[in-house]
């Protein structure tokens, strides 16, 4: 059998999710069958409609979809991270530190005298007297390295009259813990007596000195009008001053009203649209001003509809518009002066030929030729008829004295179909040989599944 290569491009039987569902036809057995929005795909089985056939493909946000449907969470999440973040490592160590067997020693009632409330845990049986060793305390040995009259330094001791050199009269002076407090202050000091003192005065302002009208006798609190400037109250406040942002300019919220309210777009069947192919809609809103880039035209938002602001006169070449001043001057001087149209040419004649016999003009380069007016003026070498008889033409022929057939063979074959002018002929391609076709090297063979 011989075999023909041809360059051939498939399409498949495609149509939308919504279409596919209003569709009649049964596919065929094994034909692949596509919703072009969905990307999802049935096989025909010959028998079916197509809403009653599976899918046997799943596209990438079906898959999707599976697997977010098939996640999960916690709910008790939070609490968990919440344990993960405060078992430290700090806390671990704690723990680890504790010996196995260990036991948590707790007193119910710190205030029991006896009973099991009052009881410690695994407490010793009895205690060493003085720690284990009667000539020792902490480690030091008495004799040797604590002082024969020592004394505790919680205790308080109290001295009178000048027993200390610091005091004139009176228990003035207690040691508590080892500090000495004096509590009488009958005794005065120069200043001259206090090193350092003088200095430190002489760099004070004294209370006699002012700050914008208030006294140095305490905290001072100055307000704007203290310092002549603008109380931070009245920044971006009625009957206030405006603001500036990080660039420098006054906010858009503080401007007056239609400053930066104006949107450009393109009118078309009473709505603005943002592009000229009128594509994304502009929501009207109150207070803004609308410029149709078209008219040139503005408009405002009255609630339902865009309304024209005023009747003015916009610059352009439509029939809406009006017709720039210069061009029109220009175009008026232009009419009223002779001119040729725009469209003329210079005609330069060389020649002037009948039948290939060149033809001389005259002084007034007119050139005259005769032409017959009537057909007995012409030479009549066919045998034409110039007068009764009839004449047999196609124009008048109702159909063909004989009947002739149409067929097709070769590549494609169509049955014969009788003709005999009377009716048009509809041949039926039957069969197509692919050994016999032939597409040109520019040309591609399509094959549409679309039915």
């Amino acid at each position: 059998m011989a075999t023909n290569t041809l360059k051939a491009r498939l399409t498949l039987c495609t149509k939308t999710a919504e279409e596919w569902k209003s569709y009649e036809p049964i596919p065929l057995k094994g034909e692949l069958c596509v919703e072009s929005d969905t990307k999802k795909a049935k096989i025909g089985d010959g028998t079916h409609k197509f809403s009653e056939l599976t899918y046997f493909n799943i596209t990438p946000e079906n898959l999707e979809t599976a697997i977010s449907e098939a996640s999960h969470t916690h709910a008790n999440k939070t609490i968990l991270d919440a344990i993960t973040a405060a078992f430290t490592t700090e806390l671990k160590t704690k723990l680890d530190g504790i010996e196995a067997g260990a036991q948590k020693n707790v007193k119910p009632n710190w205030n029991a005298s006896a009973g099991s409330a009052a009881e410690i845990l695994n407490k010793p049986t009895a205690l060493p007297a003085n720690g284990g060793d009667a000539d020792t305390v902490n480690g030091h040995t008495v004799e040797a390295n604590v002082p024969a009259d020592a004394k505790f330094t919680d205790t308080t001791y109290s001295a009178a009259g000048a027993a200390l050199g610091l005091v004139k009269t009176g228990g003035d002076v207690t040691i508590t813990n080892g500090v000495i407090t004096v509590t009488d202050d009958s005794h005065n000091h120069t200043i001259a007596n206090v090193d350092g003192l003088q200095s430190a005065l002489d760099g004070k302002v004294p209370t006699s000195r002012t700050v914008n009208g208030h006294a140095l006798t305490g905290n001072i609190t100055l307000d704007a009008d203290d310092v002549g400037a603008i109380a931070a109250t009245l920044k971006g406040a009625n009957n206030g001053v405006a603001e500036l942002d990080s660039t420098g300019k006054v906010p858009s919220s503080q401007l007056p009203a239609f400053v930066d309210d104006v949107v450009e777009g393109y009118l078309s069947g009473g709505k603005f649209y943002k592009e000229s192919s009128h594509t994304t809609a502009i929501t009207g809103e109150a207070g803004k001003i609308y410029v149709d880039l078209t008219s040139l035209k503005t408009y405002r938002w009255s609630g339902t509809a865009f309304v024209v602001i005023s009747e003015t006169i916009a610059l352009g070449e439509t029939s809406s518009t009006a017709y720039r001043g210069d061009r029109g001057k220009t175009a008026y001087e232009h009419s009223q002066a002779a001119h040729a149209p725009s469209n003329a040419e210079r005609n330069v004649i060389i020649q002037v030929k009948v039948n290939g016999e060149v033809v001389a003009a005259d002084g007034s380069r007119a050139v005259d030729i005769s032409m017959p007016t009537k057909v007995s003026e012409l030479q009549n070498d066919s045998g034409f008829l110039t007068s009764g008889g009839t004449i047999e033409n196609a124009e008048s022929a109702t159909q063909l004295a004989t009947n002739r057939t149409f067929q097709i063979s070769g590549g494609a074959t169509a049955a014969a179909v009788n003709f005999n002018g009377t009716q048009n002929v509809n041949l039926q391609v039957t069969s197509l040989n692919a050994a016999k076709l032939a597409i040109g090297a520019s040309d591609t063979l399509v094959l549409d599944g679309n039915f």
